[in-house]
């Protein structure tokens, strides 16, 4: 059995409202997520949110990284990260080699955190997708 892919070129008219379409749909999601993150995770806000998954996902980074991977400020990361230390779900250590530089580590419980946001992410996230029409769904997968 041949698997043929079939490109179909939309027209400008359909192509504009299908990019309007998925805009709306993306839009929703992640009013969805943001909801769920505030419902499940008040204690937690958005930004402190991102810097604990980036340093989960990249173990040892440093402050200077995650400001331009995160596209902010070294001192707004240092903020957060001092908030996040004052919470117990990150640390912040002198780097073996250069005892000048910090790199951050997350702790057991920023682990269990980010763990726990992203299973109620997923679980809302495929709520809010049953509920869509069936060619919506088709569109995301």
């Amino acid at each position: 059995m041949e698997l043929r892919i079939v490109k179909k070129k939309l027209v400008a008219g359909d192509l504009s409202k299908a990019a309007d379409n998925f805009q709306t749909l993306v839009i929703g999601l992640r009013r969805v997520a943001r909801r769920v993150a505030r419902r499940n995770l008040p204690e937690l806000p958005g930004s402190e949110r991102e810097v604990l998954n980036l340093v989960a996902e990249n173990r040892g980074i440093g402050v200077n990284e995650a400001a331009r991977r995160l596209l902010v400020s070294p001192n707004t990361v240092s903020t957060l990260v001092r908030a996040l230390k004052r919470k117990g779900l990150i640390e912040r250590l002198s780097d073996p080699s250069d005892r000048r530089v910090a790199i951050l580590e997350p702790t057991a419980a920023g682990i269990a955190r980010k763990q726990k946001a992203a299973r109620l992410r997923t679980e809302s996230m495929v709520k809010a997708m049953e509920a869509l029409e069936e060619d919506d769904q088709r569109v995301l997968v």
